[in-house]
C-alpha cells in the first residue's frame, strides 16, 4: 500500500499519461495534446491566480525581495570565493562560470536568439533565386 502522497503522484502520472485533465478527469481537447489541463480547467486557474494577486500583492512583494536578496548575497560569496555563482562548483577558468554551466548558456543564448531572429526574417518563396 503506498502512502498518500505516492497515490497522489501516481494518480496524477497516470491522468497525465492518458491524457486526461489532471484538475478536473475529463480528456484534454485535441488542440492541448501535451498539457496537463484541460482549457476550462485552465481558464479557471487564471481567474483565480489573478484574484489572488489582486488580494495579496503586498506581502508576496516583501517575500519577492527577500528572496532576490539572499540569492544575490549568495551568488557575490560564491563569486568571493572562486566558485561558479550558478551551480556553486569549483571554478578554474577564467570565465564567470563552469564550464558546463557556460555550455548551458551558450546553448540557452542561441535558441532565443534563433527564436527571436527567425520571427523577424522574410520567407524566402523563390528557392534562393534572384528576381529578374
Amino acid at each position: 500500500m503506498f502512502d498518500k502522497t505516492e497515490y497522489m503522484r501516481r494518480y496524477y502520472a497516470n491522468r497525465r499519461k492518458n491524457g486526461i485533465c489532471t484538475a478536473c478527469g475529463k480528456p484534454v481537447e485535441e488542440s492541448r495534446k501535451g498539457k496537463a489541463v484541460c482549457g476550462i480547467c485552465r481558464s479557471i486557474r487564471y481567474v483565480k491566480r489573478k484574484e489572488h494577486w489582486k488580494r495579496a500583492p503586498k506581502s508576496y512583494a516583501k517575500v519577492l525581495v527577500k528572496n532576490a536578496e539572499y540569492l544575490h548575497a549568495r551568488r557575490l560569496d560564491r563569486i568571493a570565493k572562486g566558485l561558479c555563482p550558478e551551480c556553486g562548483r569549483p571554478n578554474k577558468t577564467a570565465l564567470r562560470l563552469c564550464p558546463d554551466c557556460h555550455a548551458r548558456q551558450l546553448e540557452y543564448e542561441r535558441e532565443y536568439y534563433a527564436r527571436k531572429h527567425m520571427r523577424k526574417m522574410p520567407i524566402d518563396t523563390n528557392g534562393g533565386k534572384r528576381n529578374e
